[in-house]
């Protein structure tokens, strides 16, 4: 039973305190009620139940012994001195029983057990009776009932009557048998193509339970089990696949509607299973606990957890997609950015007049932007320092983020990182040049060297700064939360460090992203593209231009060099991948000799 404290009573002209062991009581239990008083004595004092003096009760302490429910009411002490007289009152309920825990409504198996039990408080002697829809069971006569070898005939209504010399009380359940139980039901699926899946439906049975697996209402030859093995999926294989299992006694269906798409999605934190119908995406990004793939329509499909997910109603023109903690951001074709989700650290507030951007990374809670001019903006969180973007930095190609970290690249190959550094992930290898693309894991950093060599620093517990020794031909480099990815030109994933195994089929992957623990891989219809072809080569009284097909994420500049006898390439402003083709030209073409090259990242 619950103990109350001390109550204040009143305060003049002494203060008066009252506790009560117990404020609700059994029937024959036992209680106490114990006044204080704090003031200039001498004191008298009388207990009163519900306003009548009860006789020789004239001390601090009132002992109520072996309760009734006559005893039940309102208490009260009165005290008095010299400078007059303080009373209150504690209310004492009495009850013939408590209940601890009730029967419950169950389902159960047919040949199988079923028990129920009531827990009742009481001191004094209590007696039982089971009910079976109204009628005595004989015999069932204690505070449980123990059912074997169940049958149909036994489902029904069950009451347990208990009783004392005070009351009687009923409480009820319904027992359902069934021949079996799912204890796992079919769900719609999403698996990527050359992927495989698993459908499973678990069962629990103590009856021969059949099983018979189709598709699309037709039965699969051989798919007689609880579980159907799909592999090297088509998208001629999506659709409706269901499970049929019978007894003795039924014959149940259950559906799942099977969708294949052009994105995989490993790994946890919330985003595994993508959304349904993914085909026609040029571009995906992997956050913390979402996922976001772009349409080569300009919209943008999320799924995952949180509102970071949730595309903004009209959303459209998207060229790039950046998935953070719990915020995402969209580069639109006119240069502008998007930012929506969480904004706890003030990473949506995109900074006002910001425009020409080619590319865009997000942080946890902090947000980077790349321009045409080759400048690094950055916005929200900086409890790191990571949107201190350092002011020596000039003709920056691509920007990585993540956590507390934000990093740059140079057109020349240097690397630049701020930001947190607990683990020395902000602190560039002094040796590291050449790099054509950079990754940041949040406690490690990555860069990918022209020569095909990955270069790390910082957190490296799991290994995540150790390719492997047989790692060749990578195409582009991820980082997650303790571990890290590679894309080769083969278009295969390798993982190192803690991430999770690659799925069995994953092949053709042109693009892989990772951030903490989830992994994202779009699928093409091939390998990735290593080279890209200039198309539509024109010099015109415009000057000169060209097509390249590009890939959304990166970034493209237009070079050109009056001679081949050095290296001093001259670049035009950078261009945004967009997943389609994009014109590069040179308005400002001589007619003399001049040579030109397109440069990517």
């Amino acid at each position: 039973m619950a103990t109350n404290g001390p109550i204040i009573l009143n305060e003049s002209p002494s203060e008066l305190y009252v506790s009560a062991s117990a404020t609700a009581g059994l029937v024959d239990e036992n209680i106490t009620i114990t006044a204080t008083t704090i003031g200039q004595g001498p004191f008298s004092f009388q207990w009163q139940f519900d306003g009548t003096n009860l006789v020789g009760e004239t001390n601090l302490t009132l002992a109520l012994d072996s309760l009734q429910l006559s005893e039940a009411g309102s208490y009260s002490i009165i005290s008095s001195n010299n400078f007059g007289v303080v009373s209150n009152a504690v209310t004492i309920t009495v009850t013939p029983t408590v209940i601890t825990g009730l029967p419950t409504n169950q389902i159960a198996l047919i040949d199988g057990e079923a028990s129920f039990s009531i827990g009742v408080e009481a001191f004094i002697p209590l007696s039982y009776q089971w009910q079976f829809d109204g009628t005595d069971i004989d015999g069932a006569t204690t505070n449980s009932l123990s059912l074997t070898n169940l049958q149909y005939s036994q489902q029904g209504t069950y009451s347990v009557i208990y009783s004392n010399s005070f009351e009687m009380v009923t409480n009820t359940l319904v027992l359902t048998i069934a021949p079996t139980i799912i204890t796992n039901s079919l769900g719609n699926q999403v698996a990527f193509i050359n992927g495989g899946d698993l459908l499973n439906i678990g069962v629990e049975a103590l009856i021969p339970v059949n099983y018979q697996w189709q598709f699309d209402g037709t039965n699969i030859d051989g798919a007689t089990t609880n579980s159907l093995s799909l592999s090297n999926l088509q998208y001629a294989q999506q659709g409706t696949y269901s499970v049929i299992y019978s007894d003795a006694f039924e014959t149940v269906t259950n559906n799942s509607v099977l969708s294949v798409g052009t994105v995989a999605a490993w790994g946890d934190m919330g985003q595994q299973t993508v959304a349904p119908g993914l085909t026609n995406i040029i571009a995906i990004a992997a956050g913390d606990f979402h996922g976001l793939a772009l349409r080569a329509d300009g919209t943008v499909v999320g799924w995952g957890q949180g509102p970071a997910a949730i595309s903004p109603q009209g959303l459209s023109n998207v060229i790039s997609v950046s998935a953070g903690y719990l915020s995402s951001l969209a580069l639109k074709s006119d240069g502008t950015v998007v930012a929506w989700g969480e904004n706890t650290r003030g990473e949506n507030n995109v900074p006002q007049g910001l425009s020409n951007v080619v590319a865009i990374a997000a942080g946890d809670f902090h947000n980077l932007a790349l321009t045409s001019a080759g400048m690094v903006v950055a916005w929200g969180d900086n409890t790191s320092g990571e949107i201190n973007v350092p002011p020596s930095l000039t003709n920056v190609v691509a920007i990585a983020a993540d956590q507390f970290t934000s990093m740059a690249l140079e057109a020349n190959g240097t690397v630049f990182a701020w930001g947190d550094n607990e683990y020395g992930e902000s602190s560039v290898p002094g040796n590291l040049s050449d790099a054509i693309q950079i990754a940041s894991g949040g406690d490690h950093s990555l860069a990918l060297q022209s020569t095909g060599t990955i270069v790390g620093w910082g957190y490296n517990i799991d290994g995540e700064l150790n390719p492997p020794a047989d790692l060749t031909n990578v195409f582009s480099i991820a980082a997650g939360f303790g571990y890290s990815g590679a894309l080769t030109t083969l278009g295969t994933v390798q993982i190192w460090g803690n991430g999770a195994n690659v799925p069995t089929g994953l092949s053709n992957v042109v693009m892989y992203r990772a951030k903490s623990g989830n992994n994202l891989a779009l699928i093409g219809n091939g390998p990735p593209t290593t080279q890209a072809v200039l198309s539509n080569l024109g010099v015109t009284p415009n000057g000169f231009s060209t097509s390249v097909l590009s890939e959304s994420g990166h970034t493209y500049a237009l070079e050109y060099a009056n001679d081949l006898s050095g290296s001093n390439w001259v670049a035009f402003p950078l261009v945004a991948g967009t997943g389609q083709s994009i014109t590069l030209s040179d308005t400002n073409a001589i007619t003399s000799q001049r040579f030109y090259r397109v440069q990517k990242w």
